[in-house]
């Protein structure tokens, strides 16, 4: 699931600087801009005009991530206490205030697939940092090693005007679980096949990069990939796989054509998996 954020389009923010003292703590904001497809390279284009004295390291949206500032360098993204010397910064497209219902929405489900790749990345760089949320007063008392929103760090250390990104509601437990999520287990797998009624449990479908049905043994053999016909918007129907998102071209879209899906198992967490190509 992790992406190659090397290759990521690189938009250098106006202000950033100096050098990061460490990178520690994964940090997220909303960017409090409307969910749309170059929401990540408008907020981008944003920190590079000069314009506003602000910058995180990433921006993502639904489909892209855009790099800003390198990691080596501190943003210039959360004002209170050392948010920005020990911090490697997200910026959202959407709001801090959400509810519930909008972070399950097509959109927002994606943009936090789309996250939620990039920081399995920093975190195959940043072993030491894990996939739990710190607290303000965990970030007050010196703990690291995590993730926090702004509003975290503002707890902390309350200065300035008051910051709430990415929002009361913003779903940190699915969204730590995907980061969590490596690889596809036996049990995730099994997981997915339980939810396809009438599919033997010995084997099952999954969703190719065609939209396609492929048979794949629990073993891990693919033996077949045949067109099943209606199953793909059955399981969009159900809500079993996310659709991709309105508005996106499926030929650019990054999940489709690297394979993933994203189903929902029995406790309404995501799990991803991917064919074997």
């Amino acid at each position: 699931m992790a992406v190659d954020l090397d290759s990521a389009p690189y938009v250098q923010a106006s202000f950033f600087g100096p050098a990061i003292r460490e990178v520690s703590v994964i940090t997220i904001h909303t960017a409090e801009t409307p969910e749309t497809p170059f929401g990540a390279e408008g907020v981008a284009n944003y920190f590079a005009s000069g314009n506003v004295r602000a910058s995180t390291h990433f921006t993502v949206d639904v489909d892209s991530i855009v790099r800003c500032v390198p990691e080596d360098q501190r943003c210039w993204g959360a004002g209170e206490g050392p948010a920005n010397d020990v911090s490697l910064q997200w910026e959202l497209a959407g709001y801090a205030g959400q509810d519930g219902a909008d972070w399950k929405d097509d959109y927002s489900r994606w943009e936090l697939v789309n996250l939620a790749a990039g920081c399995q990345t920093l975190l195959g760089r940043y072993p030491h940092i894990r996939p739990v949320r710190l607290t303000g007063a965990q970030l007050r008392a010196g703990e690291r090693d995590g993730f926090a929103g702004h509003a975290d760090w503002h707890e902390g250390w309350p200065v300035g005007a008051y910051r709430s990104d990415p929002g009361p509601e913003f779903p940190w437990d699915d969204f730590l679980a995907m980061v969590a999520q490596r690889e596809p287990s036996v049990d995730q797998i099994g997981a997915f096949f339980e939810m396809v009624e009438g599919i033997d449990m010995a084997k099952g479908w999954l969703v190719n990069e065609y939209g396609t049905g492929v048979i794949r043994y629990q073993s891990g053999a693919c033996v077949s990939a045949p067109l099943h016909e209606g199953m793909v918007q059955t399981l969009i129907n159900e809500g079993k796989v996310l659709p991709v998102p309105p508005g996106v071209d499926k030929a650019t879209w990054p999940y489709w054509w690297a394979g993933f899906v994203a189903v929902r198992n029995k406790d309404y967490l995501d799990v991803f998996v991917s064919p074997e190509q």
